[in-house]
């Protein structure tokens, strides 16, 4: 039987080799193979046994064609036609699993960077006017160290200061981690090595939740923790100037199938707080932070996972104002507050699965979120010591959405480019937290806090923030409380539980 070819079509994705076997087409006695008659236009075509391979020309889309033949020792077929589409390669941006890890790239850097302010602003609300606020205590002495609102250990000395060591030991903590402190429980006077008004303290938080992005994108559930580590001094009734130090990491699965972003950061911070018209107050701070972030992603058609690391860095900062308003055990102060970030993500190509592998190019992000609330405290004693219950209402709105993010396949370098827009970041939502300070025998104090946050685009957070400290020189921070009438039978009764 004389050889015989058939005619066949190829779709093939722009910049992508494809091949095809076309040995279901072909028939004859002692076929020796296959080859081509005419060369495709805009590409190439290799034979290899009964398989040809086309290549289409670099960037190019649309129709083309070959023609090839089946031969024996003796005699070919006719040419067979195969037609070739050149089609765009499949769009990233449809994948819900990429666009889920934009998204968390940048609540990422985002959230590493809130989690820092809010330690901070936690520490300075502790030192202009909270009802935990270290009062001098009687008799004319000077506390070694004392335990003071939260979540700060303060340790205080002699007055013996100079601007230059105090700068100098500020530098130490940042770039060491760790302060040496030599502690003394003889009030007759022995001096520390710290200045008078210098305080140290070490807050952290935890905050998990979900997030449902739209149809065409993977839900999220994340987890983040963000620890505190600073270093203070008062240097006067009005100002206070520090230097802190964070830490945080975070996970975020991106669906069910494995997708997920794992992330850590490290930032140092200067911050101020200043008192004015005795009842008003201004916080500021500003830091910078590293970020390292690690990805992988689900690719269903290879049943594999494209991994890639992606470094970046972030200046964030806050600038609070308020009123105090006490009396009776009892705090109110309505405040403001200016949140903001600007974060730059790195570019990064994934690696371990060839022609799905995508790079991420380099992402500049902006936020600024506005916040207004009204924080409330109380004082009420209790058979095991003291109870000072909080709550905290914030209403937050972001005042930026978020840019787009450039992406394209990491086989095409200067190929075509894809932008995914996250939804819109202007967006409203409400922050409520509760909590207490329990002040305990021999200055023992362990503070519970827990808040939840419910957002417009369908986010959901919950935060909790543990502290646990002991005034070092025995005292107890119960000096100048008085305790609050409101409620006052009610708090007993649940505190003694």
């Amino acid at each position: 039987m004389a050889p015989a070819a058939g005619a066949t079509t190829l779709s093939v994705q722009m910049d992508t080799p494809s091949s095809v076997d076309l040995a279901p087409l072909i028939s004859g006695t002692a076929l020796l193979g296959i080859r081509i008659v005419t060369a495709p236009t805009n590409g190439t075509a290799v034979v290899s046994g009964t398989r040809v391979t086309y290549t289409p020309a670099r960037g190019y889309l649309g129709a083309d064609a070959f023609t090839y033949e089946s031969f024996s020792a003796t005699t070919s077929s006719p040419a067979a036609t195969v037609s070739v589409s050149v089609v765009s390669r499949a769009d990233p941006m449809r994948d819900p699993r990429v666009k889920g890890l934009v998204v968390t790239r940048a609540q990422t850097a985002r959230r590493f960077a809130r989690a820092q302010v809010f330690n901070l602003q936690q520490r300075m609300d502790s030192l202009h006017g909270s009802l935990l606020a270290a009062a001098p205590p009687p008799g004319g002495l000077r506390p070694v160290a004392s335990v003071v609102a939260q979540p700060a250990l303060v340790a205080s000395a002699a007055p013996a200061f100079s601007a230059a060591s105090f700068l100098t030991g500020l530098f130490n903590v940042a770039s060491a981690g760790s302060l040496k402190l030599s502690y003394s429980s003889d009030r007759s006077g022995s001096p520390l090595a710290l200045p008078e008004g210098v305080g140290v303290w070490l807050g952290g938080n935890i905050r998990f939740g979900t997030r449902d992005l739209s149809s065409d994108s993977a839900g999220l559930r994340f987890d983040s923790e963000g620890i505190s580590f600073g270093v203070d001094r008062r240097f006067s009734d009005a100002l206070l100037l520090g230097l802190g130090v964070g830490y945080g990491r975070g996970t975020t699965d991106i669906g069910e199938d494995g997708s997920k972003n794992s992330a850590s950061g490290r930032s140092v911070m200067l911050y101020g707080s200043y008192r004015f018209a005795n009842k008003a107050f201004l916080d500021g701070l500003l830091g910078y932070g590293v970020l390292d972030l690690d990805t992988q992603r689900f690719i269903p058609a290879a049943n594999e996972f494209a991994r890639a690391n992606r470094k970046g860095d972030q200046v964030f900062g806050s600038i609070a104002a308020g009123y105090e308003l006490r009396g009776q055990g009892i705090l109110l102060s309505p405040y403001g507050r200016l949140d903001f970030s600007n974060d730059r993500l790195k570019q990064a190509t994934e690696s371990g699965e060839g022609l799905a592998a995508l790079t991420y190019f380099e992402q500049k992000l902006a936020s600024q979120q506005l916040a207004l609330g009204l924080r409330a405290e109380s004082q009420h004693r209790t058979r095991f010591g003291w109870a000072l219950p909080r709550l905290r209402v914030e209403y937050r709105h972001e005042l930026s959405g978020d840019r787009g993010a450039m992406i394209g396949y990491a086989d095409q370098p200067g190929g075509p480019t894809y932008s995914i827009t996250p939804a819109d970041g202007r967006r409203g939502s409400l922050a409520v937290g509760v909590g207490s300070d329990f002040l305990m025998a021999a200055g023992l104090k362990l503070g519970i806090d827990y808040q939840v946050e419910r957002q417009s685009a369908a986010e959901r957070s919950h935060a909790l923030r543990f502290l646990l400290s002991k005034s070092l020189d025995g005292r107890t921070a119960t000096a100048g409380l008085t305790e609050a009438r409101l409620f006052g039978r009610l708090l007993d009764v649940e505190a003694s539980y």
